[in-house]
C-alpha cells in the first residue's frame, strides 16, 4: 500500500496499486463471465483482460471444463474475437435458453447454411444424404453414415468459417452403422464404434469394428449369423460395453480381452443403457435401474467373436425402483467426453410417455453418481459393494419448462455439463426439437426440478425422410456452441444437412 502525494490541498486518502502483471496471472484463473466483468472495474484492468494470452488460457480451460474435442479449436490460429466468443458460447447459450423459458416460439437464429456435402467431387446432384449422424462435441467435427462408408467433416470452428464440403477422412465397410463415438486417451483424437451388416447366402454376417477416424482401422469383433440380434453399444477410450436383451458383453480390443454376463430382459436401445467409471447402468421396462460392475476381462483369441466370451457370474450390484411410472424411461447421463473432466457424474431418468403420470409420480428424476471406488472395489474391498451409486438428488414433474406443453417423446441428448447447468435436447410429442437446462441437482430448490426450455424447431425435422433406420438420429445439437445440425425434409434441399447457429458473433469477428 503506498500513500498518495498530498499537495496542500489535496485529501487525505490511502489505495492501491496493484501491478497489472499480477492482474493478468490472477485472470489466466478466472472465467471468461468473470474476466468480462473485470474489464468493466477500470480501464487499466480493461486493457489487460485484452490480452490475447488471458483468452487462449480461458477457451483452453473451457474446453477442459465441458469436454470439448480437443482440435476443435486451433488456439494459435484464432484472433482476440474468436477466442473471447468461443470461450463465452457455453454461457451464452444456457442465458439464452433462460430467457427464452416462457417463450414456446424458436428464438432468432443468426443464420443456417446447407453446405450440399459430397462424397467425392462430381455432378451436384451426388449429394451426399446421411442416415445417422454424431456432432462432435465442440461443433466444428460431424460424423455421418450412409449405405457404404463412414465419414468425418469439417464444419468450422466459427459462425464465420467455410465449410468443408468434402469428407476429412472416411472408413469403408458395407451397410455400416454409427453406434457410439469417444475420444482416445490423449483426447485428440476420435474412436467409433459401427456395427456392419454383410450378406453371406440366405444369411448376415456382423461385427462390431472399432476405428480411429484419423488413423488406422482396430480390431473388430464378429458376431456369430445365427446368433445376432441388434445391441446397444457404448464406448470408452479403451472399450465397448455391448448390452443385448438377455446379457451384457465387455471387449478391451486394446488388449484384446472380454466377457459377458446374463441380465435382465433390457429394452433395446441406447436410451436404456449407460456406462461410467467401469460400471453399467440399464433400466428395464419395470423402471428398475440396476448397477453392474464390470467384472475381470479375460483373454480373446485374435479375431474374436462373440462366441468366444466367457459367461461369468456377475450379478447386479445395486438396484433400485424409479420414482415414476410409464411404459418406457430413457437415461440420458454425463458423457464419455466431460467424465475425465468432472468429479461428478449425473445421470436423468425421464418417463416416454407422461400422459400416465399422476401428481405422486415424477416425470424427471436427477441422479448423482457417486464413485465409491475404482476397479469395481470399494475401499474396504467388500465386492458385494458397486463401485459407483445413483443418489437421487431431485424430481421434477415436467420433462420440458413452463412455455412447453409437449411431452417428451423420443431418444435425448447425452446430459451435457454446461456453465455448471445440465442441458439436453430432445424430441416432443408435437414434433420440434426442444432445448432444456437443469440445474445441477445441489442446486435445485427442495429437491424439485424446474426445467428451462427454448424450442429449436417448429416441427419434425425427419418426418418426410424416407429410407432411414428405426431409430435413426438425423439431428444433433452441441450447447457448447449453440449448434443445431439436422436433415431438412420439406423444400427443395429436403434430406440434405443442415446447419443452424443460435449464437450471433462481434462485429469485430
Amino acid at each position: 500500500m503506498q500513500r498518495a502525494n498530498r499537495g496542500p490541498d489535496a485529501p487525505s486518502k490511502c489505495h492501491f496499486q496493484l501491478s497489472m502483471e499480477l492482474v493478468e496471472h490472477i485472470l489466466f484463473f478466472a472465467d471468461p463471465i468473470d474476466i468480462i466483468s473485470m474489464r468493466k472495474t477500470s480501464r487499466s484492468i480493461g486493457r489487460v483482460t485484452m490480452s490475447r494470452p488471458v483468452w487462449v488460457a480461458a477457451l483452453d480451460r473451457v474446453c477442459e471444463l465441458h469436454g470439448i474435442f480437443k482440435p476443435t479449436y486451433p488456439l494459435e490460429k484464432m484472433s482476440l474475437s474468436e477466442l473471447e466468443y468461443a470461450a463465452l458460447m457455453p454461457y451464452r447459450f444456457v442465458k439464452m435458453v433462460k430467457e427464452h423459458e416462457n417463450n414456446a416460439d424458436i428464438p432468432s437464429r443468426y443464420q443456417t447454411r446447407i453446405p450440399q456435402l459430397r462424397l467425392t467431387p462430381g455432378p451436384i446432384k451426388e449429394l451426399h444424404f446421411p442416415k445417422k449422424m454424431a456432432l462432435i462435441p465442440g461443433g466444428r467435427f460431424l460424423l455421418t453414415t450412409d449405405s457404404y462408408q463412414l465419414s468425418l467433416w469439417d464444419l468450422g470452428f466459427s459462425v464465420q468459417k467455410t465449410i468443408h464440403t468434402f469428407p476429412l477422412a472416411t472408413v469403408i465397410e458395407e451397410v455400416p452403422s454409427l453406434c457410439a463415438v469417444s475420444p482416445t486417451l490423449d483426447g485428440k483424437e476420435l474412436l467409433v464404434a459401427i456395427s456392419a451388416h454383410r450378406r453371406c447366402g440366405e444369411e448376415f454376417s456382423s461385427k462390431v469394428l472399432i476405428a480411429n477416424v484419423f488413423g488406422a482401422e482396430l480390431q473388430p469383433l464378429e458376431a456369430s449369423p445365427s446368433k445376432y440380434t441388434d445391441c446397444t453399444v457404448n464406448l470408452t477410450a479403451n472399450a465397448a460395453v455391448l448390452c443385448f436383451q438377455t446379457h451384457i458383453s465387455v471387449w478391451n480390443w486394446s488388449e484384446n480381452t472380454g466377457c459377458k454376463w446374463k441380465a435382465f430382459k433390457l429394452p433395446l436401445g441406447s436410451s436404456s443403457v449407460y456406462t461410467s467409471d467401469g460400471a453399467v447402468i440399464t433400466c428395464d421396462h419395470k423402471q428398475t435401474l440396476r448397477v453392474w460392475d464390470v467384472p475381470e476381462l479375460l483373454p480373446l483369441p485374435s479375431s474374436p467373436k462373440l462366441s468366444d466370451m466367457t459367461t461369468v457370474d456377475n450379478p447386479p450390484k445395486f438396484t433400485t425402483r424409479l420414482p415414476s411410472i410409464g411404459s418406457d424411461i430413457t437415461l440420458s447421463g454425463t458423457p464419455v467426453w466431460q467424465q475425465a473432466a468432472f468429479s461428478d457424474r449425473y445421470l436423468c431418468a425421464m418417463v416416454d410417455d407422461p400422459n400416465e403420470l399422476d401428481q405422486e409420480h415424477a416425470a424427471l428424476s436427477l441422479f448423482t453418481i457417486r464413485r465409491l471406488a475404482s476397479n469395481g472395489q470399494t475401499s474396504e474391498g467388500d465386492p458385494s459393494t458397486s463401485s459407483v451409486l445413483p443418489v437421487l438428488g431431485a424430481v421434477g414433474q415436467r420433462i420440458f419448462g413452463h412455455g412447453h406443453l409437449d411431452h417428451h417423446q423420443c431418444v435425448s441428448s447425452p446430459l451435457s455439463t454446461c456453465d455448471d447447468h445440465l442441458v439436453f435436447c430432445a424430441e416432443s410429442d408435437s414434433n420440434s426439437i426442444i432445448a432444456t437446462v437443469l440445474p445441477t441437482p445441489n442446486k435445485a430448490s427442495d429437491g424439485r426440478i424446474d426445467p428451462w426450455s427454448m424450442s429449436l424447431t417448429s416441427e419434425i425435422l425427419y418426418e418426410e425422410v424416407q429410407d432411414l433406420d428405426p431409430g435413426s438420429i438425423t439431428y444433433e445439437f452441441c450447447p457448447m456452441s449453440g449448434r443445431l445440425v439436422h436433415c431438412a425434409s420439406v423444400g427443395p434441399m429436403r434430406h440434405e444437412v443442415c446447419i443452424t447457429d443460435f449464437l450471433t458473433p462481434p462485429r469485430d469477428m
